[in-house]
């Protein structure tokens, strides 16, 4: 009986404090709206102009950031905005001319419009410490839009002791052409361009 009693009065407690808890946030809610109110319901308390303006900077830039992020969220949705846009494919590799390892790259992106270049890296050959391996990198020295995905590939001869002649015969336009690397000269033989630089 005595435990019972002992119950019956931590469960009274409980639900007092119940109650007291649900008023407490009754009366939190109602402070909170009739102060919302108060201060939107009044438009004699107007903002300064350099407050109104950081406000009217602040929802501008969330505004735009919101509806690029949506943008671009449904680009990706649609398929037209990949990362992995862009493919790129090594069409050749020599790997010792005179010193210098050359590759030709395809590369392929599709964004919003097909765009291809193929370019030209040149790279020492043979390092001669693990130290001028680890930061050996290539360089790109010639890029170009093939306008046709059947083009030949350039011709890359060592044309004398100091020069590199690329040849091709007919190319779209160029987008990248180096005159020299490191202390070598690089020629150029280019046939037909469709749209030569100015």
């Amino acid at each position: 009986m005595r435990g019972f009693r002992i119950g019956e009065a931590i469960l009274g407690r409980k639900v007092e404090q119940a109650d007291n808890a649900k008023q407490a946030r009754d009366v939190f809610l109602i402070v909170v709206v009739v102060s919302f109110s108060i201060k939107n319901c009044h438009p004699e308390r107007s903002e300064g102009p350099m407050r109104k303006s950081a406000k009217i900077t602040l929802i501008s830039f969330v505004c735009f950031f919101a509806v690029f992020g949506a943008g671009y969220a449904f680009l990706r949705f649609v398929g037209l905005a990949d990362p992995n846009a862009c493919i790129s494919e090594n069409r050749m590799t020599i790997p010792d001319l005179s010193g210098i390892k050359v590759e030709v790259v395809d590369t392929n992106c599709d964004i919003l419009a097909k765009q291809e270049s193929i370019d030209v890296y040149f790279s020492q050959a043979k390092q001669k410490s693990w130290f001028a391996k680890l930061r050996n990198h290539r360089e790109l020295v010639f890029s170009y839009d093939p306008g046709r995905p059947d083009d030949p590939l350039p011709t890359i001869t060592h044309s004398s002791d100091s020069t590199i002649l690329i040849s091709v015969p007919e190319i779209s336009s160029v987008i990248r052409q180096s005159r020299n690397w490191e202390k070598i000269s690089i020629a150029y033989d280019l046939g037909k361009v469709d749209y030569p630089a100015n």
